[in-house]
C-alpha cells in the first residue's frame, strides 16, 4: 500500500471538501467508485491529484495502439478513444495479474465512462464482480444515467459539482497567500 508523498493542506485544490473524504475512500482500498458531475467540473484533476498523492506519478505508455498511464498501483485509461476492445483485453491482463509478493490492489481507472457501449460496460462489470480481491476501479463519467443500474447500484457513487464561488475564494486566497 502506497503511503502519502507528503502533508497536504486541504486547502491546496479546489475540491477540498470531497478530497478528504475521497481519498479515505481510495487509501482505505474500500469497493468500486463512480465519479460523476457536469463536464469541466474537476472530476479528472481530483482523482488524478489523489492518486499521484498517495501513490506516485504515472508513467505515460503506448502499446498495441493503445494509451494509458501506468503506476505499480494503478493504471488510467481514457475511453474517448475508439479502440476500447483493446482497452478492455489490456484491462483484462493487468486484473488477472495479483501482485501476491506486495499483497496490492491495483487501481484501474476509466475516464469518459459515458463514452462506453452497453457490451464494453457489461464486461467491465464482471470484471468488477469477479476480481474484487485484486482490483478497485473508479470510473469518471459526465452522465450517472449512462452507466449501467446495476453498477451504479454496486459502487460508491460520489457527484462533484462545479465549485461554489465561496470554494473558489478560499482556494484563490490560499494561493495568493502562498505566493
Amino acid at each position: 500500500m502506497g503511503l502519502p508523498l507528503k502533508e497536504e493542506s486541504p486547502d491546496e485544490i479546489i475540491h477540498y471538501k470531497k478530497y478528504i473524504n475521497l481519498k479515505d475512500i481510495i487509501v482505505k482500498r474500500f469497493p468500486n467508485i463512480i465519479i460523476h458531475g457536469c463536464s469541466n467540473s474537476g472530476k479528472t484533476f481530483l482523482i488524478n491529484y489523489i492518486l499521484n498523492r498517495n501513490f506516485g506519478s504515472s508513467k505515460e505508455n503506448n502499446e498495441d495502439k493503445i494509451k494509458y498511464k501506468e503506476n505499480p498501483n494503478y493504471y488510467w485509461f481514457d475511453f474517448s478513444n475508439h479502440l476500447k476492445h483493446l482497452m478492455i483485453k489490456k484491462i483484462s491482463l493487468i486484473i488477472k495479474n495479483y501482485d501476491h509478493y506486495r499483497d496490492n490492489i491495483k487501481y484501474i481507472v476509466i475516464d469518459n465512462y459515458n463514452d462506453i457501449q452497453d457490451n464494453i460496460q457489461k464486461t467491465i462489470k464482471v470484471f468488477m464482480e469477479k476480481f474484487t480481491e485484486t482490483s478497485r476501479f473508479i470510473l469518471i463519467t459526465k452522465k450517472l444515467v449512462s452507466v449501467d443500474p446495476s453498477t451504479r447500484n454496486n459502487c460508491f457513487n460520489i457527484m462533484l459539482n462545479t465549485p461554489s464561488s465561496y470554494d473558489k475564494y478560499i482556494y484563490f486566497k490560499y494561493k495568493l497567500d502562498k505566493e
